[in-house]
């Protein structure tokens, strides 16, 4: 008569998984590029400038989950890069928490709107013939489920972060 194992998987250990980590790095990185670029230019929500700024963590950690997927580095090479895709997913979490803070009016940045309150006719027209700008930072330009979008991306951003960081340790045991 044999006994079966308990041959029960927990996520860290599927997470072990040297391909899989940075496969679901790079398939957030995507996904979230992909939503930005889709509300850009599928449904015309022209981003401000910290919108911009929150891209570019999510491609670099992108271009890291690639990187990890395609060379013949060393494990060593590998928790490093994926620990800097986490870092960068936190970073992103910082930035657009920041971009919270704009949008509430909890503080200001260079990218707020400023309110002119001497403007000539001349100066109207103007700045109707320049092409069209950045919107303000603290003018969301757009929400999804009653938030704006950058609301949604300090915990997404975040949860990835860690994500990202316990994949990089699980690798450190492989």
């Amino acid at each position: 008569m044999r006994i079966q194992q308990n041959t029960r998987v927990t996520i860290v250990d599927a997470m072990a998984n040297e391909r899989l980590i940075p496969l679901a790095v790079l398939g957030a990185s995507v996904a979230a590029l992909g939503f930005a670029l889709t509300a850009q230019y599928g449904f015309d929500l022209r981003p401000c400038d910290l919108c911009i700024y929150q891209r570019f963590p999510f491609a670099l950690a992108g271009l890291l989950a690639v990187l990890v997927m395609v060379l013949p580095v060393s494990g060593r090479a590998k928790v490093w890069m994926i620990t800097l895709c986490g870092l960068a997913f936190l970073v992103n979490s910082g930035i657009a928490a920041y971009h919270v803070g704009v949008e509430q009016h909890w503080w200001t940045a260079s990218c707020s709107a400023e309110v002119v309150t001497d403007f000539t006719l001349e100066q109207m027209m103007a700045d109707l013939e320049r092409p069209a700008e950045r919107p303000p930072c603290d003018q969301g330009s757009g929400t999804l489920l009653g938030m704006s979008i950058p609301s949604w991306n300090v915990p997404v951003s975040f949860f990835l972060g860690v994500a990202a960081l316990i994949g990089a340790r699980s690798l450190r045991r492989v």
